[in-house]
């Protein structure tokens, strides 16, 4: 045989497995069973013209048609359930009366039918098929099992209705079908089955069948048509049947694939599938503007369209020639477009099989369907060729891997179910094969509506080759996702397929899956900000313009002290001069290191009269910190006062002025400033932020930046010379400018709060009352701490509120203060704020739109838009963009690319993660990387990381940020270590090297660090840290019951009344014993979704408490009443 027929046979072994079809051997023939009979002529041809390989190819294969028959098992009271009955069953507890297991059917029938013998055939198939007469219950241990009923037991009767009397009899006939199939069935008591033959005309019947999932799947409801059939065809013309009786039940398969999984031949499955999901499985959220309900829901509504015959043809002439099959081209674009969609690279979807890999199975009734986990990491930078390869690989390697049952696999896991998601994948794929014509009634390609669909996942897709292309069906839950993006998702993925496949080559982030006019959106019509401001002058132009026109206003005060405009100019020019003296000039950088007060406004008036930049440098920095900044910016003077002595020791090279010296302000020289020469592409401010690095970066921003901001934000928020801004802020964070220049641009007052002050809420307040601002800027943090300490000013104030994500119940009690409510974005690097949004009582949080001469992108990692409501990251461009890093060209280069929207400009790439909401609002979602912000500060943990990592002894290291019991954050440090930590020489080493904030305040020492397959440090699987919780005693009977019985059906030795009952070994099926226990212990009614909630024994005994006294309650004689009567 030449290389190309076996190349055609592999090819064909790959279409067989994922349509279904499968190859037995029967002595020396191929027997073959499909689904529906989906195995085409062309598949048959191939398998005549092969025989003898094929034949040899399947003695090859471990299940090669060859295994043992499945062995009938003794006669006994009840059977063990198979694996998927067992995970049915317990989600069946779970959600008692839920019919989103009902498998509703209806087959159109034409011509006439005689009830009698239509009956009787259902009712021999009943008696042929023990499943279909099969009931489940409990054993004495609690234990679920199932019990054959004879035929005699069952009782079941069809149900014949004639609707041609109806004026629209087909409608009738589907509310009927709609109303039977929202209705539960009765595990314990059955039938499991209900049918139906509705007559709607003359020769014309709808023959309806509902089946509980426990006992049914697909294939099996297709059986049962067929063998309903083939009875009623016999009894018509009253021949006994030519149906071969049943060698094996279905119990005797649950028996069989019990005792299977024992076998050292199933080893290798388990261990291929725990290996592929023993890390943590990403859940994939696509856009949605609903809250995912809490507990799980199967209400669903179904969208289809219909791709052409081109594009598949294309798709399946490509496939070929990869050696694959057209689901996979299928499913490689459907996991690109979901890994668009939700920002996952991990992408983890189910393929439902039919899981009758025995040919014992074939006429089977019962539940064999089983679900392939299929993950794939989707890399954006590979092309289609390449995923595609990659997908076709792993899809292989799962099918080889079929046989072990998914529902014994979450067992193996011991995953912990969440009461509204499905396990390891909430995402359905099914590929049903090739189809004569449309089954759903897809008549076209544009999207239809294709009504109510009750389903078990957030999302099921379904493939169906037919003459014309491929039919696309969407089925998704309708409180989860809407209709819109559904909609989006369907167009999306038919243009992104038809791009792939004329661009395999290219990386899949960039090509194109949006249309133009949506790109037109993105791009244009959301940064639609031009503003034609004056940017030609400096902050110190339109500062000189307030003194010339309110010399004599107040213009700053702090504490006792107060300067007019005038006082305030002179004094700034004064040292000017003294700094110019000093040689400081244009662009030059001149650090100021100064608590905060009025000095230190002077002294950034002073630089920037110069034409240099200033640097803020809190004191309280660690002494390394401040040395890098100085030797970085090379600065020739530093402001400062006599306070810093000892901290500025040594610096010989760099004149010292301190501003408390009256020589700082001497008046010898009275010379006046001349600022005409100071440009507005000048530096302004230098403002150094964490590094990722381990050392902070300096951002340099240049006047006309800054000026662009303070005009849109003058004009955004409605300021003018009656602003009397409260500064809180430290002069090291950027925002601080917008404090100290908005009203000093404008004729407003500056009202300065010391640093000290700024931290207590009750001195805030104090403040806020004797000063009366009207406009007050702060983080998140020290609005909570302001307002838990009775914050509630005597005036109505404008908040502004950012550096931080603000909560909702934050944002809340601040419009119940305040009418002006404004959430503020933005990154040091594009000048302060870049979006803002007022915020409102009652409705969502969002950063807003971007202000005046902005631009906002939310790309992917290839710098294409990404479509609204797609998480992307968010980037900006337009006149705030700084100007780079200080001494950092490779950095710069790294994080300003060239804008590829608009010729010549540059784009910033923030790093954070955020999506367009349609009405052109962003929706932030916080850093795409461990970056992180804390009480207002941005932080890069890698900074921390490589701090703690310079520590003697310390190997490895690794930061996080958690929150406590009440909601705060903190940051965690893990460490590897030779010796043993000591956490209080830690902090003190940090302390050398880092500002307080960004000193872990909790330690955990690791053995070794946990790392992902990519070999990056798992933060996931790092541990949640808490304060060691004591062993606590039973104090109560019913306690000290409890614990007995946890005991028993745990099999452990000791237990905690606060110990949570799944991490101490428990899981659903014990969930069920140990409340099957407790209800008889007690004598009350709990069910399984109890032990969800309260899950501790102290809970539960509560709970046994409240229900015991009203049981009590309800119990008492009412002959104890009297009655009466006046």
């Amino acid at each position: 045989m030449n290389n190309a027929s076996i190349l055609n046979i592999e090819d064909l072994f790959v279409e067989l497995r994922e349509q279904q079809i499968k190859l037995f051997l029967q002595g020396d023939d191929i027997k073959i069973t499909s689904y529906k009979n989906k195995i085409s002529p062309d598949q048959i041809a191939m398998i005549k013209s092969n025989k003898d390989e094929i034949i040899k190819r399947l003695k090859s294969l471990n299940n090669g048609g060859i295994m043992s028959p499945i062995p009938v098992v003794d006669e006994s009271e009840s059977y063990p359930l198979s694996n998927a009955q067992q995970r049915v069953w317990i989600l069946s507890q779970l959600e008692e009366g839920s019919t989103a297991y009902n498998l509703p059917t209806e087959i159109e029938l034409i011509g006439s039918y005689d009830l009698d013998c239509f009956e009787r055939a259902i009712k021999s198939v009943i008696e042929r098929h023990e499943i279909l007469r099969t009931v489940f219950k409990e054993d004495d241990n609690g234990e679920p099992c199932q019990i054959v009923l004879s035929i005699e037991e069952i009782d079941f009767n069809i149900d014949f209705r004639d609707f041609r009397n109806n004026e629209n009899p087909e409608e009738v006939a589907k509310a009927y079908v709609l109303a039977d199939a929202y209705k539960s069935f009765d595990l314990s008591r059955g039938p499991l089955l209900r049918a139906s033959l509705l007559q709607v005309s003359d020769d014309k019947y709808i023959f309806y069948y509902n089946m509980h999932h426990i006992i049914s799947d697909g294939w099996s409801m297709e059986i049962l048509a067929k063998d309903v059939i083939k009875y009623y065809e016999a009894y018509i013309l009253n021949i006994v049947p030519e149906i071969s009786p049943l060698r094996i039940q279905y119990k005797d398969y649950s028996a069989w694939q019990l005792n299977l999984l024992t076998e050292d031949s199933h080893q290798n499955n388990k261990e291929y599938w725990l290996s592929l999901l023993n890390d943590e499985i990403p859940t994939i959220d696509l856009p949605s503007n609903k809250k995912r309900p809490k507990e799980k829901t199967y209400t669903g509504k179904c969208l289809g369209t219909h791709i052409s015959k081109e594009v598949v043809s294309k798709l399946q002439s490509f496939s070929k020639n990869r050696g694959g099959s057209l689901f996979m081209g299928l499913l490689t674009t459907a996991k690109i477009l979901l890994s668009n969609y939700s920002g996952e690279k991990d992408i983890v979807v189910g393929n439902p099989i039919a899981g009758r890999e025995h040919g014992d199975l074939e006429n089977q009734i019962g539940v064999y369907i089983n679900s392939l986990a299929l993950r794939n990491q989707i890399d954006q930078n590979k092309n289609f060729i390449q995923l595609y390869d990659q997908i076709r690989t792993n899809t292989l390697k799962a099918l080889e891997h079929q046989m072990y049952p998914f529902d014994k696999l979450l067992e193996d896991l011991n995953f912990r179910r969440e009461a509204n998601r499905n396990p390891v994948f909430d995402i359905l794929i099914n590929y049903l094969g090739t189809s004569e014509k449309s089954k759903d009634g897809i008549i076209g390609d544009e999207i239809q509506v294709l009504g109510k669909k009750m389903l078990l996942f957030d999302v099921e897709i379904d493939f169906t080759e037919v003459a014309g292309g491929v039919d696309f069906l969407i089925r998704y839950n309708n409180d989860v996702y809407e209709y819109e993006m559904i909609k989006s998702f369907m167009l999306h993925y038919k243009r992104l397929l038809y791009n792939l496949l004329n661009d395999s080559d290219k990386s899949i982030g960039s090509v194109d899956y949006l249309f133009d006019a949506e790109k037109d959106v993105l791009i244009n019509r959301f940064n639609d900000t031009r503003v034609n401001y004056n940017l030609d002058s400096t902050v110190i132009d339109l500062f000189k313009l307030q003194v010339d026109s309110k010399r004599d206003s107040i213009a700053i005060e702090f504490e006792n002290e107060k300067l007019t405009y005038g006082e305030l100019d002179k004094k700034s020019d004064y040292l000017a001069n003294h700094l110019m003296k000093n040689g400081v000039k244009e662009e030059d950088l001149v650090a100021i290191c100064l608590e905060k007060r009025i000095e230190m406004i002077i002294g950034i008036l002073a630089v920037m009269k110069c034409g240099g930049a200033y640097v803020p440098i809190d004191p309280n920095y660690p002494k390394d910190r401040i040395d890098y900044i100085l030797k970085d910016i090379a600065s020739k003077v530093i402001l400062t006062s006599f306070d810093h002595n000892e901290l500025l020791e040594g610096y010989d090279e760099i004149n010292i002025i301190k501003l408390d010296d009256e020589q700082a302000f001497d008046t010898v020289d009275t010379t006046l400033i001349d600022t005409s020469n100071i440009s507005s592409d000048n530096l302004a401010y230098v403002i150094y932020t964490s590094g990722s690095t381990g050392k902070p970066k300096g951002v340099k921003i240049e006047h006309k930046a800054l000026l662009n901001f303070l005009f849109a934000m003058r004009d955004q928020l409605g300021l003018d010379e009656n602003l009397k801004f409260l500064s809180l802020t430290t002069f090291t964070f950027d925002i601080s400018l917008l404090e100290f220049f908005a009203p000093l641009i404008l004729g407003g007052k500056l009202i300065l709060v010391g640093d000290s002050a700024s931290k207590d809420p009750e001195q805030i307040s104090k403040i806020v009352n004797s000063s009366n601002p009207n406009l007050i800027q702060s983080t998140p943090s020290r609005w909570e701490m302001m307002l838990s300490n009775g914050f509630k000013p005597q005036k109505e104030i404008v908040f502004l509120t950012g550096g931080e994500a603000i909560n909702y119940d934050l944002k809340e009690q601040l419009t119940n203060i305040s009418s002006q409510v404004w959430n503020m974005y933005g990154p040091t690097e594009t000048t302060i704020w870049s979006c803002l949004a007022k915020l409102e009582k009652g409705k969502s949080i969002t950063i807003g739109k971007p202000i005046a001469n902005t631009q906002v992108y939310i790309l992917n990692e290839q710098l294409a838009p990404v479509s609204i409501g797609t998480l992307g990251q968010l980037c900006i461009s337009g006149f705030g963009l700084s100007r780079g890093y200080v001494n950092q060209p490779d950095l710069t280069a790294e994080k300003f690319v060239s804008n590829p929207f608009k010729k010549g400009d540059k784009l910033y790439l923030t790093g954070d993660l955020a999506s367009w909401r349609p009405d052109g609002n962003i929706q932030f979602y916080g850093r795409n990387d461990h970056q992180v912000k804390l009480n207002g500060y941005r932080i890069e943990l890698g900074e921390i990381e490589a701090a703690l990592s310079n520590l003697n002894s310390i190997r490895q290291s690794a930061v996080t940020v958690l929150k406590d019991d009440n909601g705060a954050k903190a940051l965690v440090g893990y460490i590897v270590s030779d010796s043993e930590m000591d956490q209080k020489e830690i902090q003190k080493s940090l302390r050398d090297r880092l500002p307080e904030y960004m000193i872990p305040k909790i330690y955990v020492q690791l053995d070794e660090m946990p790392l992902t397959q990519n070999g990056k440090v798992n933060r996931k699987e790092l541990p949640v840290p808490t304060i060691k919780q004591e062993f606590i005693k039973p104090y109560n009977r019913t306690q000290e019951k409890l614990v007995e019985i946890w005991k028993e059906v745990l099999q452990i030795e000791t237990v905690g009344i606060r110990d949570d009952f799944f991490q101490v070994g428990g899981n659903s099926l014990r969930g069920i014993r140990v409340l099957n226990t407790i209800n008889k212990e007690f004598g009350l009614k709990y069910d399984l979704r109890g032990i969800y909630v309260e899950n501790t024994i102290e809970l539960i005994s509560e709970r046994i408490e409240i229900d015991l006294r009203f049981k009590e309650t309800e119990e008492i004689d009412e002959n104890e009443f009297s009655e009466i009567k006046i």
